[in-house]
């Protein structure tokens, strides 16, 4: 063990603080009857975390700040009521709120093994003490210290030197603070000359002059480093490189494990590389001052960039980006075409697969604990399988089934030669003679004006008596109401939707109901699959060298078609 006095900030480290304060808030405003909504939490917030920071500066007192916050925000709503009285509201309130991280427990029952966990936190005692008593965390640690009893807060020496003192064998070089505020726990782990490990699972940068020992994106890393597993100390820039020697800017909105990372620090040597969240509240400036976005950033920041120059999306489809008046002529747009075939295409087998076979309806079985045949199978050999939308996807799924025997008919937009694993080639002009023959109609289109409604309800309805529809596109490219009825009719045999529309799909729409109908939430890319995640930032990384260094972009995106030239 590397460390065995482990001290863990509980707020936003082990506890979902920002749960528990939405929580509290929401009772106290609705319990008077006041209205509540996200807005009037994110002032608060705002408001809170400003405050508090004042405080760690020492620029304001606990008993001013827990009734300032409230007066802040009641004066600007509006409402006349005692800040003081709705403050002992709240913290009662925040008192019964003991959420824990999913994973939170686990780190913990796992360190406790072999090390004395401390956790050491700003705030209000009876509340810390509280919510910490309430969840099941008492079992695996020694103590709890709160600043507002031990007389001082992080990150200060004082604060810290009390509590060594009340460590027993208390040793620095054993020591090591874990938490997510680079000003308070990191700081004071500076301040007090113990290792620590700055806990950042949403790729913050960092943007200042405090140098955590160690950076962590998730449980695992934080049980690596105090166990010595940590492959090295963590510089400065670990999450955002800063090189004194230019401007250049380039933001990256992506999962970047460390080998991914290096990859692109090497592919743009000359470029400041920033890994983050598009959560991140500090998105507006971000987005401002850079050059390159990798990842989908909101449209909106996008629009406000005079300096933007390249956006490199981590997906295929590329509306809203590609849309008219969206990016400025200047910035080139690309996508990730290419790195989506095996995931998708797999998804639809096995979605068809699980149809065919009424697999969906066996697990419907179980669920009533039902011993009941279901029947007539089918099998692809000799099927007839229309494949509406021939890129990456698509043509990935059309060999798919092409080896399984399957007829397979695809449509593409443009002419080309027909390749091996289709039997039919035909343009999307001779869509409605090829639908009435198909047994599978298999969608992976994106969405462009040319694909919005394709599959409308005339052409649902003309479809095969008895045929399976998939749609792994766009869900705006199929009628939905029609689709249900089609299916509660009889007139389709079954139909699996990765994409709905809208997204996501509303409780009541009928749907949901249809039995033969089989729904994923949009999970078929994105980055469940390893190999998808792997493709992404190949395509990323290299279209960032070729931008460093003048040369053509692969996958540019013609924005009048939607569509990302070969």
């Amino acid at each position: 063990m590397k460390y065995d006095i482990i001290l863990l900030d509980a707020d936003e480290t082990l506890f979902d603080f920002d749960q528990s304060e939405y929580n509290a808030l929401e009772y106290c405003f609705k319990s008077r009857s006041l209205e509540f909504s996200d807005e009037i939490y994110n002032e608060y917030h705002n408001i809170n975390k400003n405050l508090w920071k004042d405080f760690e500066k020492g620029k304001i007192e606990k008993p001013k700040l827990v009734t300032e916050r409230f007066r802040i925000l009641l004066s600007e709503l509006g409402h006349k009521i005692d800040p003081a009285d709705f403050n002992l509201s709240y913290g009662e309130a925040l008192s019964r709120q003991s959420i824990l991280f999913p994973g939170a427990l686990r780190l913990c029952r796992r360190l406790a093994q072999s090390a004395k966990l401390y956790i050491v936190t700003n705030g209000i005692k009876a509340t810390q003490l509280r919510r910490f008593s309430d969840s099941p965390l008492p079992p695996y640690i020694e103590d709890i210290f709160v600043s507002e009893e031990v007389g001082s807060q992080k990150p200060s020496k004082q604060y810290f030197d009390a509590v060594f003192s009340r460590i027993p064998d208390f040793a620095p070089l054993r020591a090591i603070i874990i938490g997510d505020s680079l000003s308070s726990d990191i700081k004071g782990g500076m301040n007090s000359g113990i290792a620590s490990c700055w806990y950042n699972p949403h790729f913050l940068p960092n943007t200042t002059d405090i140098v955590p020992t160690y950076t962590a994106q998730n449980y695992d890393d934080i049980e690596r480093i105090v166990c010595g597993g940590g492959k090295r100390p963590v510089p400065q820039g670990i999450v955002s490189v800063r090189y004194e020697h230019t401007n250049k800017k380039a933001l990256v909105l992506f999962p970047a494990d460390e080998k991914i990372r290096k990859n692109m620090y090497d592919a743009a040597p000359d470029f400041n590389l920033i890994f983050t969240d598009p959560k991140n509240e500090a998105m507006p400036e971000l987005a401002s001052e850079c050059e390159v976005i990798i990842g989908q950033a909101p449209v909106k920041y996008l629009q406000m960039s005079e300096k933007l120059r390249f956006v490199q999306l981590c997906v295929a489809g590329t509306e809203p980006y590609s849309s008219p008046g969206i990016l400025p002529e200047r910035v080139h747009l690309t996508n990730a075409t290419g790195a989506f075939g095996l995931a998708v295409s797999e998804h639809m087998l096995a979605s068809l697969l699980c149809l065919y076979k009424k697999l969906h309806l066996y697990r419907d079985n179980m669920n009533d604990g039902s011993w009941i045949d279901r029947g007539e199978v089918k099998t692809l050999k000799g099927a007839a399988v229309l494949i509406l939308g021939l890129g990456d996807i698509g043509s990935s799924f059309a060999k798919m089934v092409y080896n399984l025997g399957a007829y397979t008919i695809g449509i593409k937009r443009t002419a080309a030669e027909k390749p091996e694993y289709l039997d039919e080639l035909v343009s999307v002009s001779s869509l409605d003679e090829v639908l009435p023959k198909a047994d599978v109609v298999a969608m992976a289109l994106p969405s462009t004006k040319e694909t919005v409604g394709i599959m409308s309800k005339k052409r649902i309805f003309s479809m095969k008596d008895g045929s399976v529809l998939i749609n792994a596109g766009r869900g705006n490219a199929l009628d939905s109401d029609a689709l249900a009825d089609a299916l509660i009719y009889g007139k389709l045999g079954a139909a699996s939707l990765d994409v709905t529309d809208p997204e996501p799909l509303p409780k009541e729409h009928p749907l949901w109901k249809c039995e033969n109908a089989l729904i994923t939430p949009h999970v078929s890319g994105y980055y469940h699959l390893k190999n998808t995640l792997d493709s992404i930032a190949e395509i990323c990384t290299e279209n960032l060298r070729r931008y460093a260094n003048g040369e053509k972009l692969k996958n540019i995106v013609n924005k009048e078609t939607g569509y990302a030239e070969k």
